[in-house]
């Protein structure tokens, strides 16, 4: 249950659900080799709003920066490279990583394996993070703020690491794409980077990349922003 008193800043808001969307859609947005696979209507109805259930039964953690850690010295050093470039703005938010020995785990997890398989016929062959993530609205919020880039797994593998990001509820916070992809920040390119694409979220939404795509997400000025999100090692490359 997520229980919290609004912290300075605009960290605050109430659920505003949408009806159940009932069509099932398949596209996929690229330029070059930076490709995001999106489905509607991932989940069925009825799983989507036992997800929406689930992601209010479990343990959130407070964090006043929710994109990276301040204490983390080795992030510093590209985060500051990139306020120089970019007007960046992280926001504070919740988090609750399901163990993998509990209930909502054993239930999550299965129900993403069948239905990625399924849905965008690429199969999952280890979970390596399973979280809700809930991102509180700010009205301060400005249009050329944008939230922390960055890879969820920051190091070279030999292993194909995939995102799964699930949208549980309607707002108007998309998830942004940038034109490079590399296995750590600090390779980033920040005099030739630009955003690829904004995908807003809908519920029952879900989308696929690569986890070497940079990302982010923003920040909603009128909605909590309620994720679910997965990093997985896939058989798929």
């Amino acid at each position: 249950m997520l229980v919290y008193n609004s912290p300075p800043g605009g960290c605050r808001g109430n659920r505003n659900i949408a009806p159940f969307v009932l069509v099932y859609k398949y596209f996929t947005m690229s330029l070059e080799d930076i490709k995001v696979l999106q489905a509607e209507n991932f989940f069925p109805k009825y799983t989507q709003k036992e997800l929406l259930l689930l992601s209010d039964k479990v343990k959130y953690i407070f964090h006043p920066t929710i994109t990276y850690d301040p204490k983390q010295k080795t992030q510093l050093p590209w985060i500051e490279k990139w306020n120089k470039h970019r007007n960046i703005q992280d926001t504070c938010g919740f988090s609750a990583v399901l163990e993998p020995d509990s209930d909502v785990y054993k239930k999550v997890s299965g129900l993403v394996k069948f239905h990625t398989t399924k849905v965008f016929n690429i199969e999952i062959k280890k979970i390596l993070r399973l979280m809700f993530v809930i991102l509180p609205p700010n009205p301060l919020y400005k249009n050329d703020y944008e939230m922390t880039p960055h890879i969820d797994i920051n190091r070279s593998t030999t292993v194909p690491i995939k995102n799964l990001l699930y949208f549980i509820n309607d707002n108007d916070a998309p998830t942004v794409y940038y034109s490079q992809k590399v296995d750590d920040m600090n390779k980033v390119d920040l005099s030739n980077i630009s955003i690829v694409e904004k995908v807003f979220p809908k519920m029952g939404k879900a989308s696929i990349w690569d986890g070497s795509i940079v990302h982010a997400a923003s920040v909603s000025k009128t909605n909590l922003r309620i994720t679910l999100n997965v990093l997985f090692e896939s058989t798929d490359k």
